[in-house]
């Protein structure tokens, strides 16, 4: 495949993703997104927040890690400062540990 025809096809992607996020009113700053999985039985639609990562492989796509799940938006909101202060938390152990 030419890198012609992949730089095209990472495009639409990206479109395809910004589109949905504005149908949706899913929030995304950087590789992190607010968004809701919607689902079309009785089960009640779930918020997230996500994390975009890389693929593990050479041509694999990045998607999307959910790290958070909630029954709404609110609280989904209200728990990303525990994720921020674990993460923080771990960064300084590991550089302490570098030392």
């Amino acid at each position: 495949m030419s890198s012609e025809l992949q730089d095209l096809i990472k495009q639409k992607r990206e479109i395809e993703e910004r589109i949905k996020a504005l149908k949706n009113a899913s929030t995304i700053y950087g590789s992190a997104k607010l968004d809701i999985y919607h689902y079309p039985t009785s089960r009640p639609d779930e918020w997230f927040i996500a994390i975009k990562v890389p693929g593990v492989c050479e041509g694999d796509q990045s998607r999307y890690r959910s790290i958070i799940l909630g029954h709404s938006k609110e609280e989904c909101i209200e728990k990303i400062p525990a994720i921020i202060k674990d993460l923080q938390g771990l960064y300084d152990k590991l550089k302490e540990n570098e030392q």
